[in-house]
């Protein structure tokens, strides 16, 4: 599969055992889409990013692998996004991105060899933060 698209106020889904590869984006949670799951999953070998959310506010990611992309994890303009031991590496610009928005982390937070220049793994714009 190559892509999953969850957005226009679409709340309160769930994607387990997924393998998103070969597409632009392989996960967009977009446009209000509220209190997302993603548990046990991969995102590999998109043009784009691996794991994109735009706009929308306590998403989970569980248990899931994100390499190979553009960009292994992005958050735009979304409050409360965590994660639970993910794994995110060799993606070719930035590992993890958030912009104006916030992720927390728990559990292994394995994020590596992203980018060739250095803080790759996780670039920070302003209003941005990543915490533990």
């Amino acid at each position: 599969m190559n892509q999953i698209n969850i957005q226009n106020n679409s709340s309160n889904n769930t994607v387990n055992n997924s393998q998103i590869y070969f597409g632009m984006v392989g996960l967009i949670i977009s446009n209000n889409s509220d209190n997302t799951t993603i548990n046990n999953s991969q995102f590999y070998n998109n043009n784009g990013e691996g794991i994109a959310i735009v706009g929308s506010d306590n998403t989970i990611v569980n248990n899931s692998i994100s390499y190979n992309n553009n960009i292994g994890l992005y958050v735009e303009g979304s409050n409360a996004t965590k994660t639970n031991n993910i794994k995110i590496y060799h993606n070719g610009l930035y590992g993890v991105y958030p912009y104006q928005s916030s992720i927390t982390y728990h559990g292994d937070f394995n994020i590596f060899k992203n980018g060739a220049a250095p803080g790759s793994d996780i670039k920070i714009s302003p209003s941005s933060s990543v915490i533990s």
